[in-house]
């Protein structure tokens, strides 16, 4: 992708210099450095560098600026362009990565030997733009505050909540000089926003990061894990760092739907400041996009891998085996896995059956389908045992499934049973399980329903 360059025009490259020139004037010692107490000088001349590609210099300019006049949004912002520079991050080089093509996740595709770099620029430009953003909003409340209170009116609740937790602190307002606000970035920010909750995920499992993509027939996260999966079998702590990574992935992406997101989509006509002028023509609508995403990675928690519970709430813990298949014919393929060697019916890569298991190993002792006895011989076998039969029917059930007269399809119902998970507080009692969810739920009795509520 070709970077964006703009250029200065001569008239406004002229401006600039007269009022740097003119800075000097209040410099005793004649320096052309600004003053470390003249932050609109600071300010300019860290624009300065970054039109010449000096980020290092132009960074150091905008956080002078800060320390003298903490109110300038404009260096905030700098601070914030320039830190993704300096890390070898161009915001137009993300666009790409954000806007893929269906059946892809976004920001999956940054190649490894960039992960780190954009990790590290993405994560410290964002944490710049979370101080703006909040002494924007802030700034904001105490304007309103100020208009209510000198006009006698009542306070709205939000005005309530500032008072208290600030009143006695509006000496130190206004904390913006508002010249830059939210709407003016607000597409860049929720861009950044994805790419760090995805890219951090990118670089938590970095040299062995799965390959994340949507099933074009069920909508739904699939992982190729093939790499992690045999690693994993003689080290296990790979799949501890692997389900923590995805544990974050999912409240990462629930804060970006829950408090982010809609404040992105309040952005004004006016939102190319951080991105470019032009931004929209890359961005599209963000609300579908990010909506999108979003909704495609509400499940990745279903994905862990040989935790010994239940992670997608059919009641079954670490059913499926890697097959590429639907064990426990909920419509979901290959989620909450079991760590276990498989015997596959070929070694040869090259040969049609390569991916068919032949037979499947026992590492733990564990209860697969709830009913409380641990490692059944129909818990580790397919109800079909011939191989050409399973391949003609596609019927890839597991021998524990084959009995259920219900296994729910509903992701969404199942996301509710994952987040009721306080026992003192049960929504979804077990008959609701069995009537609504089934799957192993009907093996469940009382006892080991309380157990399963045991380290949520």
């Amino acid at each position: 992708m070709k970077t964006k360059i703009k250029f200065i025009k001569p008239l406004t490259l002229l401006l600039m210099l007269l009022l740097i020139a003119s800075c000097n004037l209040f410099n005793p010692t004649g320096s052309r450095t600004p003053s470390s107490s003249d932050a609109d000088a600071l300010i300019l001349e860290g624009y300065l560098q970054y039109q010449k590609g000096n980020y290092e210099k132009a960074s150091d300019m905008f956080e002078k600026a800060i320390k003298a006049d903490s109110t300038k949004s404009e260096a905030w912002l700098g601070l914030a362009k320039s830190t993704l520079y300096e890390y070898d991050v161009n915001p137009f080089d993300l666009i790409p990565y954000f806007k893929v093509d269906e059946g892809e996740i976004p920001f999956m595709g940054v190649p490894d030997d960039f992960v780190t770099s954009y990790y590290e620029g993405i994560s410290k430009s964002l944490s710049v733009i979370n101080e703006l953003v909040h002494r924007d909003t802030l700034t904001s409340l105490y304007n309103a505050y100020t208009r209510v209170t000198e006009a006698n009116d009542s306070l709205s609740a939000s005005l309530v909540d500032f008072e208290e937790k600030y009143g006695d602190k509006l000496d130190q307002f206004p904390l913006s000089d508002k010249k830059i606000v939210f709407p003016n970035f607000s597409i860049g920010f929720g861009i950044l926003s994805m790419a760090d909750i995805l890219i951090s995920f990118k670089q938590a499992t970095l040299g062995y990061t799965p390959d994340l993509f949507i099933n074009q027939e069920t909508g739904e996260p699939e992982f190729d894990v093939d790499n992690l999966y045999n690693t994993a079998l003689e080290d296990t702590s790979l799949i501890s760092t692997f389900n923590e990574s995805l544990l974050n992935l999912t409240e990462n992406m629930d804060i970006l739907a829950a408090s982010i997101l809609p404040s992105v989509l309040n952005w004004s006509n006016d939102s190319g400041a951080f991105l470019g002028g032009d931004s929209s023509e890359y961005v599209g609508n963000i609300e579908d996009a990010l909506n999108e995403q979003i909704e495609n990675l509400n499940v990745v928690s279903f994905y862990q891998i040989g935790d010994k519970i239940d992670n997608d709430g059919d009641g079954c813990v670490d059913e499926e085996i890697l097959d590429g298949e639907d064990n426990d014919n909920d419509g979901l393929v290959d989620e909450d896995l079991r760590l276990v060697p498989l015997t596959r019916v070929s070694n040869d890569s090259t040969d049609e059956n390569y991916d068919q298991i032949d037979s499947i190993g026992v590492l733990f002792p564990i209860d697969h389908d709830g009913d409380g006895v641990q490692n059944n011989p129909e818990e580790s076998a397919y109800y079909i045992t011939s191989l050409e039969e399973r391949k003609s029917t596609e019927d890839y059930r597991l021998g524990f499934a084959y009995s259920f007269s219900l296994m729910t399809t509903d992701v969404l119902l199942k996301q509710d049973v994952m987040e009721d998970i306080d026992i003192d507080n049960i929504k979804y009692d077990l008959t609701w399980r069995r009537q609504n969810i089934g799957g192993c739920w009907v093996n469940y009795n009382e006892e080991r329903f309380e157990a399963w509520f045991t380290g949520r």
